[in-house]
């Protein structure tokens, strides 16, 4: 078999794999980086805009490039513009957290002159700045169909809210018991008393009660993959 040969079968192969795959992934790790640089740059504007664009300007770029990439990821199975306004609108509070994490380490580092050290010379500040913003949301694969009545389904993906709070009806990420006996799990919160309950949507299965609980965060939406 000749190299021409080889090199058409071995396309057709790859083709074919490649047909498997949902979402074209080209290009968004540079979107992303790009949409994290207009990000710091609208929180920290004094520091990280080397452009000198004004605030709202860092923030049309990051929200251009963070919609287009999400609307590509969610593969058509979600609003992209609902998940950017909620990182959007929780941007100050992440910018307040983040000055605490400077301030933190330029105590812990006796040869910091000044914060503004911290904020341009430091990578981790980076770092951490990616983390904080990477974090404010997350996502888990659900498995089984203890949440099927609430359309919740085995393979969906939830879109979670980092937080350690919830009201009662909530559809919360939490560990209940003492040892987080059931796992983490996907379930709808209530507080009685000083009793936790996690409720399943489906009667197959039982109410979680204890009087430990901790919560991980709470559901924003539900991403589904039809597969063909």
């Amino acid at each position: 078999m000749s190299i021409d040969e080889c090199m058409k079968i071995c396309a057709s192969e790859l083709s074919a794999l490649s047909a498997q795959d949902n979402i074209d992934y080209n290009g968004l790790k540079e979107d992303t980086e790009s949409a994290f640089r207009s990000l710091l740059s609208a929180m920290f504007p004094k520091h990280a805009n080397p452009a000198r664009m004004t605030i709202n300007e860092s923030l049309g770029r990051a929200v251009d490039y963070l919609t287009g990439t999400i609307a590509r990821v969610l593969h058509g199975e979600g609003n992209a513009e609902e998940y950017v306004s909620r990182l959007v609108a929780r941007l100050p509070e992440i910018r307040r957290v983040l000055w605490t994490d400077i301030i933190a380490a330029y105590q812990g580092d006796p040869a910091a002159k000044t914060t503004d050290e911290i904020v341009l010379a430091y990578p981790t500040f980076t770092a951490i700045s990616a983390y904080r913003v990477a974090h404010e949301l997350y996502a888990m694969n659900v498995r089984g169909d203890s949440m099927i009545e609430d359309g919740i389904n085995d393979g969906d993906i939830a879109i979670i809210k980092r937080t350690k709070h919830a009201e009662n009806g909530d559809i919360v990420v939490a560990s209940i018991g003492d040892d987080g006996d059931y796992g983490i799990t996907l379930k709808h919160f209530y507080k009685n008393g000083d009793r936790y309950e996690l409720h399943p949507a489906n009667p197959a299965y039982r109410v979680m009660v204890s009087t430990q609980c901790e919560i991980y965060g709470k559901l924003l939406m539900i991403i589904r993959q039809y597969r063909r």
